[in-house]
């Protein structure tokens, strides 16, 4: 790594790429073990959070982990970040912009906040940890299914 590059830039990502690769050679698809229970998507599938979160445990075999931190631009922006480590001290991050709730009571902006904070880190460890949790179609299409899963999820650890 030349002296210009960070462990937490793509560029200084080097043994986590490795890792990552290794992870990937194992795990790339997530099981949809969530069904939508009212709505136009009323019993379609979709992967929870406690599913990929299964997958992405078996990062720890190749030296992966993974956190997630919040962070507040101005009064109406949070912005959720979510760091994969590797164990040589590399680090890749994304992020993911969630508008903070206005409308409602109190307790229901928290709710629909919590539920956002849900949203944006299930995609970002998707993206993170290269899993792919759909098929690849519009989900607002008719067509809309479940095929596409490419591996069964892992008991949750």
């Amino acid at each position: 790594m030349s002296t210009t590059e960070s462990p937490s830039t793509p560029a200084g990502w080097k043994a986590g790429a490795k890792a990552l690769a290794a992870f990937q050679n194992d795990w790339h698809g997530v099981a949809k073990g969530g069904m939508v229970d009212g709505g136009p998507r009323k019993g379609s599938r979709y992967a929870t959070l406690l599913d990929i979160l299964a997958i992405a445990s078996h990062g720890t075999k190749h030296g992966l982990s993974h956190s997630g931190q919040a962070r507040l631009v101005g009064e109406t922006l949070l912005v959720w970040r979510e760091v994969l480590h590797h164990e040589s001290g590399e680090s890749i991050y994304t992020e993911h912009p969630i508008p903070v709730p206005d409308k409602g009571l109190p307790g229901q902006r928290q709710q629909d906040l919590g539920g956002a904070i849900t949203y944006a880190r299930k995609y970002c460890l998707q993206g993170l940890y290269g899993l792919y949790a759909d098929d690849g179609l519009d989900p607002d299409e008719i067509s809309y299914g479940d095929a596409g899963t490419s591996k069964a999820a892992a008991p949750a650890p």
